[in-house]
């Protein structure tokens, strides 16, 4: 009876912890108020189990994830060491540091409550049925430019940013997961719809690899049904003029402007959207603290104090505003906390990458894991891509929660395999957590059946 109720009550707060992270996730776009409120309630439950039954607090990771947690602590450590000589103030030095930390936040508790497939699968859904809405609501917003709350929450930017992070989450649903075909042309068909809608040629190059990545492996794997890409694409061209009509063709003339910037080779300004000059100017302060960096909250003020050499070298033009951040996350993560900080996020995302490709390419991985290794796949080399023009840790806290959470997923599944290439025991997860690893079998096993 004692153990009966104990698992009633493991499951209340486990559900409680899993629920409060997969709204914080799925609501974060519109404010990063959901998720700092949904941490705090999975974190509290999380430490209630701690109190009351002394359950794991972290899950359980092999060695691979390990290695790439140590890196991601390193670069928080890396940081708060850097940005302390250059911030001037706690405030600054708090914000600043910020980032890095909710990154490891947000992947440790992915790490603890998504490690087994039945909550991967509740959180799915949950996250699949809220974004489905925003990014309708988005779709209507942006074709239409509609003056809302949700506009001033969500510019342009924004919107390419959110949709290269939502689109490899619905194209795996509906591949992997999705049985109504309904259900999986209306993911298809919004996923892209919003990219397109977006009128940025950034995130439809990311788009663009993340779905070659993505379909590689549902034709790999027999997933890709080539009737349903008919369908929508056929959805998407219906949609597409029917924008553009009832928008009083507002639509088709966007689509040109795209096209110009993107042909525009000649005019570095006009194919850049005058990025150019938001990366010379970063480069020419990067250049002042190359070691240690100045910290991500001081871009303003550092350009502020920088503004007149800009002017005299001709960097920007005496008339222009001050850029908000780099609009690089390669140069944002220099800036922030110079070479070493570039070169440790560089190595956690190469590592990962890494490993998801070596459960991709392993015989004995489980077929539910590989949908989740595509997705982490797609996004992290997404990143990589979009990083050239935009940055997903700096100005994007309310979007950033999305990237973290999926990645945290892929750190979760287990490759039990080390350096030489050699099988190990599977890692041992947490009772209540999970029994799943992606290569469930003792040694013997693995090399009778792989």
């Amino acid at each position: 009876m004692h153990i009966m109720i104990k698992k009633i009550a493991g499951f209340n707060y486990e559900s409680l912890a899993l629920f409060a992270f997969a709204l914080a996730t799925s609501f974060t776009v519109l404010g990063p108020v959901f998720h700092y409120t949904g941490w705090g309630i999975a974190l509290l439950a999380l430490i209630y189990g701690k109190i009351k039954y002394n359950a794991n607090l972290f899950g359980a990771v092999d060695k691979s994830s390990k290695c790439i947690l140590g890196i991601l602590l390193l670069y928080l450590v890396w940081s708060m060491f850097a940005n302390a000589f250059t911030a001037g103030s706690f405030y600054y030095w708090g914000k600043s540091a910020s980032v890095p930390l909710e990154l490891l936040i947000s992947i440790t508790l992915a790490i603890r409550l998504l490690n087994k497939e039945a909550g991967r699968r509740k959180f799915a859904i949950v996250f699949l049925t809220i974004n489905t809405l925003i990014v309708i609501g988005l779709i209507i917003i942006e074709a239409f430019n509609i003056v809302s709350p949700l506009h001033g929450l969500l510019n342009q930017n924004i919107i390419g940013l959110y949709s290269v992070i939502v689109m490899p989450v619905f194209f795996c649903t509906a591949f992997w997961f999705c049985k109504n075909s309904l259900c999986r042309v209306l993911l298809l068909s919004v996923s892209s719809l919003l990219i397109i809608t977006s009128f940025s040629s950034g995130p439809l190059l990311t788009a663009t690899l993340q779905g070659i990545i993505i379909i590689f492996y549902a034709i790999r794997e027999k997933h890709l049904d080539f009737k349903l890409l008919t369908k929508c694409f056929v959805v998407l061209l219906i949609s597409l003029i029917g924008l553009n009509f009832i928008s009083g063709d507002k639509v088709l003339p966007r689509f040109k402007q795209e096209f110009e910037q993107i042909f525009a080779i000649n005019d570095t300004d006009s194919f850049t959207s005058k990025r150019n000059r938001a990366w010379s100017a970063t480069f020419f302060m990067i250049k002042q603290r190359p070691i240690l960096g100045h910290g991500r909250a001081l871009f303003n003020k550092r350009y502020d104090d920088n503004l007149q050499a800009f002017i005299k070298n001709d960097i920007v033009k005496a008339d222009e505003i001050i850029y908000a951040h780099p609009h690089s996350m390669y140069l944002g993560s220099l800036f922030d906390s110079g070479v070493l900080g570039l070169v440790l996020i560089l190595l956690a995302f190469i590592f990962s990458i890494r490993k998801a490709w070596i459960l991709l390419h392993r015989s004995c991985t489980k077929k539910e894991i590989v949908p989740w290794a595509v997705l982490g796949l797609s996004l992290l080399v997404g990143q990589l891509l979009y990083g050239i023009i935009g940055d997903i840790f700096e100005s994007r806290n309310d979007i950033a929660p999305i990237f973290w959470a999926f990645w945290g997923i892929l750190l979760s599944l287990s490759i039990n395999i080390n350096d030489d290439g050699l099988t190990h025991t599977p890692v041992q997860q947490d009772e209540d957590i999970t029994k799943e690893t992606s290569c469930d079998y003792s040694p013997v096993q693995i090399q009778s059946r792989c």
